[in-house]
């Protein structure tokens, strides 16, 4: 599928243009702000106006939100309307042959996803982040710009790794989690907690 939309024209959307770009693949904007925007010069359209296009379903959707929730509340409703969501992998990230990607994931440029991991859908693998082998990222999760997690971690749906943090071998943080950026995750941390700090305790 060679023609793509960028469903949000936030800063998000601009690194993922960026991606498209290096990738020599054209789009078009999609942007349901109430003051119309611009993404690299194009202008965006509304949801309403995508869908009323001819060749709607002729373009793949490119999710760039990077909110957890509101990424799969879209995910969801273009699922439903049977489009495609591609996955897209800039050309600089390095991504094991063994590793599993699943649909609407983002990989952003100098990342790094090694042996046996699994990607689950509408995650989002930031600039330079490293998710070692035998990782589980979960679905709608987002690690954030050089995050780490280390080999055989488990990161449940919906939780955002903040920019800088480790998580050490083995560990799982659990759904709906936030992370703090720069923290150290040594021990499991439970679903729906907000920690911060070395090591991550500190609910915040």
């Amino acid at each position: 599928m060679q023609k793509m939309a960028i469903f949000g024209a936030g800063g998000h959307g601009v690194v993922v243009a960026d991606v498209l770009e290096a990738l020599k693949i054209p789009y078009l904007v999609i942007d349901d702000a109430p003051i119309p925007k611009q993404l690299n010069g194009i202008s965006a359209i509304t949801k309403s106006d995508f869908l009323a296009l001819r060749d709607a379903k002729e373009h793949g959707v490119v999710l760039a939100i990077g909110n957890n929730a509101v990424r799969k509340n879209l995910y969801e409703f273009f699922m439903q309307n049977d489009f495609c969501l591609p996955s897209i992998i800039h050309p600089s990230a390095i991504i094991s042959k063994t590793a599993k990607i699943a649909n609407a994931v983002v990989v952003m440029s100098n990342a790094v996803v090694n042996a046996r991991t699994q990607v689950s859908a509408g995650a989002i693998l930031n600039t330079a982040s490293v998710v070692e082998h035998d990782c589980h990222v979960g679905a709608f999760a987002h690690i954030a710009p050089n995050a780490t997690l280390c080999g055989g971690v488990s990161i449940g749906a919906l939780t955002h790794i903040g920019a800088g943090s480790v998580v050490i071998e083995g560990k799982s943080v659990g759904e709906h989690c936030v992370i703090g950026a720069g923290s150290v995750v040594i021990n499991p941390i439970p679903s729906f907690k907000r920690v911060v700090g070395n090591p991550a305790k500190r609910e915040v």
